[in-house]
């Protein structure tokens, strides 16, 4: 309960600042430290069973509150997250390292092809962070 209170603070204190146009997307970390932005127009955040659900332009998605550290306003999205269950291929996947590891169809052939480790993901005009386990 009180880390739900803190979210919904800091999402008026966040909105508050957001009131000047200044910032331009919400900002989640997760526990893992990847990082998800939304844009801030039109966006609605609600709490429910443990979640936070961001809504935009109808479409949802559902963050689980225990797996959040901190949320706040950018000016710019982050440029690493985690790569969503909807990323569709071809991804292409390096190494911390810069060393290029392959091009994969879909997510589910990549997380069957990678060995334990952090990698970039780069599809459809985005980055994501990935963590092979």
């Amino acid at each position: 309960m009180k880390k739900k209170m803190l979210l919904a603070a800091g999402c008026l204190m966040a909105l508050a600042a957001h009131a000047d146009g200044a910032y331009s997307y919400l900002t989640f970390t997760h526990n893992n430290l990847a990082e998800q932005s939304f844009s801030a127009a039109d966006l609605t955040i609600t709490f429910e069973n443990g979640q936070a659900v961001v809504a935009q332009n109808g479409n949802k998605t559902t963050l689980a509150l225990d797996d959040l550290q901190k949320m706040r306003f950018t000016a710019e999205p982050a440029g690493v997250e985690e790569v969503v269950a909807e990323a569709n291929g071809p991804l292409t996947v390096v190494s911390l390292s810069g060393q290029r590891v392959g091009t994969f169809k879909d997510k589910a052939t990549m997380e069957r092809s990678l060995k334990k480790g952090l990698y970039v993901v780069k599809t459809a005009g985005k980055t994501y962070k990935y963590e092979a386990r």
